[in-house]
C-alpha cells in the first residue's frame, strides 16, 4: 500500500517524508482506529482511507511539520474510522455524538499522545524555574517528600518551602495560561 501513496507524489522531499511517517506509525495509527472500529481489518481500511484523503489534499498537509502532521492524522483517521462505524447498518443514520457514544470514552492512544506533550511543555517551562524552586517541586512530586523533609533537606523554614513551591507552580500556571494550554 505504501508504494500506492509514494507513486502519486511527484516530489522526492514528500515522498522521503510520507515514507517516514508510514513506516514509523502505521501501527500506531491502526491502533488508535481500532479504539473505535474495534476490527483490524476495518482499521486498516479507515488508516488507508486517511493516507488517500492526505494525499489528496497534499498542497495543505505534507508541508506542516511531523509533529503536528501527526496530529492531523490522528483526527483525520478518528474521522474515517467513524465512518467506518456508520457504514454499518445500525449506524447508517446516526450522528456522529451516536457513534461516538459506542466507541471507547477515553481513546488510550490520543491521551498517551496529549500526556507526552503535556510532559514535554512541563519540562519546558520547568526549566524557567530558578534551581532551588525546581528542586522543591523534584522533591515534592517526584520524591514525594513532605514541606518539613524538603524544609530540613534545603536548610529552610517548612513556610517558605511551601511559598515557594506556591510560586513555583503558580509561574508554570500562568505561562500555560499564557500559551492557551489551560484556562481558569
Amino acid at each position: 500500500m505504501l508504494f500506492l501513496y509514494l507513486s502519486s507524489l511527484e516530489r522526492e522531499e514528500e515522498k522521503i517524508k510520507l515514507e517516514a511517517v508510514y513506516e514509523e506509525y502505521i501501527d500506531y495509527f491502526i491502533s488508535y482506529s481500532m479504539t473505535f472500529v474495534k476490527d483490524l481489518s476495518k482499521a486498516e481500511e479507515a488508516v488507508h482511507e486517511a493516507f488517500l484523503y492526505v494525499l489528496e489534499k497534499k498542497r495543505s498537509y505534507l508541508k506542516i511539520e511531523e509533529e503536528e502532521f501527526i496530529k492531523i492524522m490522528l483526527t483525520i483517521i478518528r474521522g474515517k474510522s467513524i465512518d467506518q462505524l456508520r457504514r454499518e447498518s445500525r449506524f447508517v443514520d446516526a450522528s456522529i455524538e451516536e457513534v461516538e457514544k459506542h466507541t471507547v470514552l477515553k481513546n488510550p492512544i490520543e491521551d498517551q499522545y496529549e500526556e507526552r506533550e503535556t510532559i514535554e511543555l512541563l519540562k519546558k517551562y520547568l526549566k524557567t524555574l530558578d534551581q532551588i524552586s525546581y528542586q522543591i517541586l523534584i522533591f515534592r512530586y517526584k520524591d514525594k517528600m513532605t514541606y518539613r523533609e524538603i524544609g530540613a533537606l534545603l536548610n529552610m523554614q517548612t513556610k517558605t518551602v511551601e511559598m515557594r513551591l506556591y510560586r513555583a507552580k503558580e509561574k508554570i500556571r500562568n505561562k500555560m495560561k499564557e500559551e492557551g494550554i489551560i484556562y481558569e
